[in-house]
């Protein structure tokens, strides 16, 4: 390989690892139901993974456009009222029929409502499933 070579290639590498490294939040896979409300109406899903920045919502009905805002109440096993959010579907997958969705709003404001399910419910269930 040719010194150029070697630094388009070094490059190329750069910027894959850029791209790959650029969630903020951990994501903890869960399998929550969920009611998603649009514009166009209200739909029934499951929350398949949640961090404090967004979440991917599993939906066989209508599939939202990407960059249209969205509200998704997570319910966890104990809540009958479940956890309302607000936020904006980044990217739909029609073929796996998810959607992800980022949360809006100040990071502590989301932290306190998701605290109860991620700290309590999926924390603790990871270092069940791990702990030696």
């Amino acid at each position: 390989m040719s010194p150029t070579e070697a630094k388009n290639f070094h490059c190329v590498m750069v910027d894959s690892v850029v791209m790959t490294e650029k969630r903020k939040f951990h994501r903890w896979p869960c399998s929550f139901s969920c009611d998603t409300r649009i514009e166009s109406g209200e739909y029934k899903g499951t929350v398949s993974d949640l961090s404090y920045g967004g979440a991917r919502v599993v939906q066989t009905a209508a599939l939202p456009l990407p960059g249209i805002p969205i509200q998704l109440t997570i319910y966890s096993d104990d809540e009958a009222q479940g956890t309302c959010l607000q936020g904006r579907v980044t990217h739909v997958s029609k073929e796996n029929s998810f959607f992800g969705v980022q949360f809006y709003g100040n990071s502590d404001e989301v932290n306190d409502r998701l605290s109860g399910i991620i700290d309590t419910k999926l924390a603790a269930q990871f270092v069940r499933e791990f702990s030696i």
